[in-house]
């Protein structure tokens, strides 16, 4: 398991593998733009 932190955005994420953690993250960051538009 790896677990990853977005300082900017006061969470931490998780993954069975780099790959799945960082499309977690890319995921999480998507959302908060489409957001903010």
């Amino acid at each position: 398991m790896y677990i990853g932190k977005v300082p900017q955005l006061k969470a931490c994420y998780r993954g069975e593998t780099i790959e799945e953690l960082m499309a977690n993250i890319r995921e999480v960051i998507e959302m908060c733009i489409e957001e903010l538009n």
